[in-house]
């Protein structure tokens, strides 16, 4: 954000969208931009607008409406991921209404359940995470070694550690039907190969599987 507002060709040194404050008495306090008050400090910025309340009701109305505002606006677009992915958990923090914050956000009531899921394991860390990743690790949060896998990852490696899980439980779930399908038919399944068998048609039917699902 820092390196953001600093290179802010409309108003160097300062967001794009001001912070909004609650005067409580002489004292202002941030309702909304803390990380954007932080990243100006980091800069130097010593004076910056700010969107002001008397009353601490209307501010938090506000508040509301920025976040449903950060991701849902076309000139919201010089957002980065991450920085979208605040506005929506933000939302999120707000209790305002799944059915307003999914069409937004480019998902459904189930991509935003996966995203608190997310939330709940990673807690903090989610500040920082896309909200794609945030889903992944939603959808995968019965797997520990998952999990771990997404959280501790780079935002730009997670995508090829998510297609990895897939195609490892893809893999699983099929061979799973199979199994099923030959108990069901009276073959006994061993879990060495007998003397005399070849295994070669098992390993070529699952490439043949993985380039289906690719």
């Amino acid at each position: 954000l820092a390196e953001q507002f600093a290179n802010n060709p409309f108003d160097p040194g300062h967001p794009y969208s001001q912070p909004i404050l609650w005067r409580d008495g002489g004292i202002y306090q941030i309702i909304d931009g803390e990380c954007r008050w932080r990243a100006m400090k980091q800069i130097g910025t010593k004076k910056f607008e700010a969107i002001v309340y008397d009353n601490l009701e209307d501010a938090e109305q506000a508040r509301k409406m920025a976040a449903m505002g950060m991701v849902g606006t076309d000139t919201k677009r010089h957002l980065s991921a991450i920085e979208k992915s605040r506005g929506v958990q933000t939302a999120l923090d707000l209790d305002i209404p799944d059915e307003a914050i999914a069409p937004l956000a480019k998902t459904d009531a189930q991509g935003l359940s996966k995203m608190r899921r997310a939330r709940t394991i990673v807690d903090d860390a989610a500040e920082d995470m896309s909200l794609l990743r945030l889903i992944s690790i939603g959808e995968f949060a019965d797997d520990p070694d998952a999990v771990e896998a997404l959280t501790n990852c780079k935002e730009s490696e997670y995508y090829d550690i998510v297609r990895s899980l897939e195609r490892d439980r893809k893999r699983k779930e099929t061979l799973s039907i199979i199994k099923s399908a030959l108990e069901e038919a009276g073959v006994e399944i061993v879990d060495e190969k007998p003397e005399g068998y070849a295994y070669e048609c098992m390993l070529r039917f699952e490439e043949d599987l993985e380039k289906e699902h690719d």
